[in-house]
């Protein structure tokens, strides 16, 4: 980690393919764009005559669950929650010595957040997670209410196109069997699934690449937060959580469970 340097972001999420989406919105000249950040209701744009537009287009399903608002581990982090779009200024908080020293050496103009924007800054915060545990919450208790039988159809729409593999950060064998496989024909939708499940669910930041990149839109990142909350619940562990941690399937791990056996 020394030679590493985490920039963290609190925000609302991701809109995926904001591009494209506002292509369709009639009207809009995205030419004539300056700036955009997304608001409680939609994608707030502004424009070059200073006015600005709320497009109502959602975060992503994932980022909608997202109850990691606050970086875990991170060196510096920036915010534009609870200033206005026309503010050309960020919410900048400093977590370790090496963010200190670099936004110190950066010469950037500082000055503390008055009170009132940082209690704002909190109760924004605090409403997005709030928001996000409730619905990460009934999503979950209406997956698990499926039967594994339907669980398993919906890899039906599997094309085995890789774009999860490719798109996933913990996933970063040189020589995947998965890709070996498929070109061989000797592996089908649900195996192709269910292996990169075993290969990668206990180390799973819930990203959300995956569910936001697969073009038949299969609801990835319920399989994988399902399990990160059995996995949470059984082994006391949650992947990116923590540096000190040991992850459960670890050879350090196995070793201490069998010592305990002993």
């Amino acid at each position: 980690m020394d030679n590493l340097f985490i920039v963290g972001f609190e925000d609302r999420g991701m809109v995926i393919n904001a591009s494209r989406e506002l292509k369709k919105v009639e009207g809009l000249d995205l030419a004539k764009v300056v700036k955009e950040k997304v608001g409680d209701n939609g994608l707030i744009l502004k424009f070059e005559d200073g006015s600005t537009k709320e497009v109502g287009l959602d975060i992503a399903e994932n980022c909608s669950r997202c109850n990691r608002k606050v970086p875990v581990v991170a060196d510096i982090s920036v915010s534009d929650l609870a200033l206005p779009i026309d503010s050309d200024e960020i919410v900048l908080k400093v977590y370790s010595d090496k963010g200190a020293d670099l936004v110190e050496k950066s010469k950037i103009n500082k000055k503390p957040l008055p009170e009132d924007m940082k209690t704002k800054h909190v109760e924004i915060l605090k409403k997005i997670k709030d928001t996000a545990l409730a619905k990460r919450a009934k999503d979950l208790e209406e997956w698990d209410k499926l039967s594994q039988e339907e669980k398993l159809e919906r890899f039906q729409k599997c094309t085995m196109c890789n774009i999860c593999i490719r798109g996933c950060p913990v996933c970063y064998c040189v020589d995947y069997i998965l890709m070996k496989k498929r070109k061989e024909k000797i592996i089908n939708k649900e195996s192709y699934q269910l292996t990169r499940i075993a290969h990668v669910a206990d180390r799973c930041v819930e990203c959300g690449n995956c569910d936001n990149n697969c073009p038949q839109h299969l609801p990835l990142s319920l399989y994988f937060q399902s399990l990160n909350e059995s996995f949470k619940e059984k082994f006391g562990y949650s992947a990116g959580e923590s540096l000190e941690d040991i992850p459960f399937r670890s050879g350090k791990a196995i070793s201490q469970m069998e010592l305990e056996k002993t």
